[in-house]
């Protein structure tokens, strides 16, 4: 119970040793935090607004980094780890920020020069920073299905419009290394031994092709097999940015087993029998090797959903699944190709581990320290990535 007496003019509260320890210690970990903060973005002062953002941001400009690359007069020489931005913009209730190295930027070459079908995923993810902002992640398959990462993006949300941006500052600042970055001779220099060895040769036909033209813009990435969990705003992004008759997948794992536990589409059924045997079959489509297969097995289900009396069953996955639409499945037959999203989820787990200091929880940390933290993940990602590129 609450002794108003101790909230007396003249009381006295003794403060023993371990107070006063306990605050000391509280400073000095405040101390050595903000320190070691100020190491990882130097000269940038994170204080939590938008404009301390908008200065981290500059001082990340790919653009800035290889002006002074190409810069004779300049000692500095382009990393292919350094932590760059392709674009960004803190104001108008817009929060959005690309952030990514050189390294990780290449693996779009890389899975364009390998000759395979091209198949990037797309996730979002959020409550990771105190402000309301979340995170989308962008990266491209190889062969057994590995993710290889290409950008972070910070986002106020993941919208139509949000991916579209991602997507867009991610190939720009792809294409302004191959347009504008003027390669040394040194040996020695990963960068510019990547960029050279990325177009030389037959593989390198198509960043050749991009090098002709004077107006980036006009360049064009196309991706084979776009994938994501998120099914709307993703499937309309895809269709306007890759193409009407673009494949568009559907993580397996959301529209599968995650669905089913979830019971996601339990409300397009009137029996509980016919939901599980669409949700078997649906298991089925996913294995199938050829598009040919898939597109068979989609148009039983709508037969045989009519048949079971599950009109309004068929006629909705007809609308979104089947055809053109193939909104879910469609995309993830062939080779080279990943049926779920599993390789980008991997990573917001060891993100969130790296930057927040904890991994399947929901807790946030300041942005003076998510910022910082995030700088060294990409570049410490875009590292190990290389490390397992020599491996292989």
């Amino acid at each position: 119970q609450l002794n108003l007496k101790n909230f007396s003019p003249g009381k006295h509260v003794a403060n023993d040793a371990r107070s006063t320890e306990a605050v000391r210690r509280l400073r000095l970990v405040s101390k050595t935090r903000h320190e070691l903060m100020a190491e990882r973005v130097p000269g940038v002062i994170l204080d939590g607004s938008e404009g301390s953002m908008t200065e981290l941001a500059e001082s990340l400009s790919l653009e800035r980094f290889i002006a002074r690359h190409n810069d004779p007069d300049d000692s500095y020489h382009l990393d292919e780890h350094e932590v760059v931005s392709c674009a960004y913009q803190f104001k108008n209730g817009v929060r959005f920020m690309n952030i990514t190295t050189p390294h990780m930027l290449n693996n779009l070459a890389r899975a364009e020069n390998c000759g395979w079908q091209k198949q990037a995923h797309f996730d979002g993810a959020f409550n990771f920073c105190e402000k309301e902002f979340g995170i989308i992640g962008i990266g491209v398959n190889s062969m057994g299905a590995h993710f290889n990462p290409v950008s972070l993006n910070i986002v106020n949300s993941e919208s139509r419009a949000a991916i579209t941006s991602c997507w867009d500052a991610t190939v720009q600042g792809f294409y302004s290394l191959y347009t504008t970055v003027q390669t040394c001779n040194e040996p020695d220099c990963g960068f510019c031994t990547q960029i050279k060895e990325n177009i030389q040769g037959s593989h390198g036909q198509h960043l050749r092709k991009i090098l002709a033209t004077d107006d980036v813009n006009d360049s064009y990435f196309h991706i084979d097999k776009p994938s994501s969990d998120n099914s709307m705003a993703f499937y309309g992004f895809c269709k306007a940015t890759f193409g009407d008759d673009i494949p568009v997948q559907q993580c397996s794992n959301h529209v599968g087993a995650i669905a089913f536990k979830k019971k996601s589409f339990r409300k397009y059924f009137d029996l509980e029998d016919n939901f599980l045997f669409f949700h078997q079959v649906v298991a089925r489509i996913f294995e199938a090797p050829t598009l040919d297969i898939q597109n068979l097995l989609q148009n039983r289900i709508v037969i045989e959903l009519h048949r079971r009396g599950e009109h309004r069953a068929a006629a909705w996955y007809e609308d979104t699944w089947t055809g053109e639409h193939g909104n879910y499945t469609n995309a993830s037959a062939g080779y080279c190709g990943n049926r779920t999203s599993a390789g980008l989820e991997s990573h917001w787990r060891y993100m969130r581990r790296d930057t927040v200091g904890t991994a399947g929880t929901t807790r946030r940390v300041s942005l003076a320290v998510f910022a910082p933290t995030m700088v060294k993940y990409v570049r410490d990602t875009s590292e190990s990535h290389a490390a397992k590129c020599l491996d292989e």
